[in-house]
């Protein structure tokens, strides 16, 4: 069972930093398992935390997000997302657009209104599996894939 675990930090709530404690009995433990009382699905795929704060899932098939005021995993579904593709990463770019990777759909950037531009194979990534997202500082976003290897997006062009 894939299990999530959040350390206390009040520098900054859910930033792991080095607290430098000789033994790791000195740190605070959260555990959440999956369960219908933690919302939280049994597989966790991938954590990211947004410029807000936010702390974004992939859980099972779908995205959770942590509201820190109830302390509790909500549903987040955005209007146009594609929902039948397992999710397999997310990621918020330097200019605060999301964008989500998916097991065989290719990948999705969130646009600011509210529409999905996809990129699939035929778009010319390698895989339509896409494992990982990040973002470099010339604004090159790198896409990691499962059996294809690195697609980057520069300028909206693969």
């Amino acid at each position: 069972m894939a299990t999530l675990l959040q350390i206390k930090d009040d520098e900054k709530k859910h930033k792991i930093k080095n607290p430098n404690v000789a033994s790791l009995k000195q740190l605070d433990f959260i555990q959440y398992k999956g369960s219908k009382e933690e919302e939280l699905g049994k597989y966790v795929f991938d954590i990211t935390e947004s410029e807000d704060g936010t702390l974004y899932f992939i859980i099972n098939r779908e995205i959770r997000y942590y509201d820190s005021k109830e302390k509790s995993f909500k549903t987040y579904q955005p209007e146009n997302l594609p929902q039948f593709y397992q999710f397999t990463c997310i990621f918020e770019d330097s200019r605060g657009d999301f964008w989500f990777g998916t097991d065989i759909g290719g990948l999705y950037k969130a646009n600011k209104d509210g529409s999905y531009t996809s990129y699939q194979v035929k778009d010319g990534l390698v895989s339509n599996f896409i494992s990982c997202i990040s973002e470099d500082l010339n604004n090159t976003v790198w896409i990691g894939t499962w059996g294809g290897g690195i697609n980057t997006i520069t300028n909206k062009k693969i």
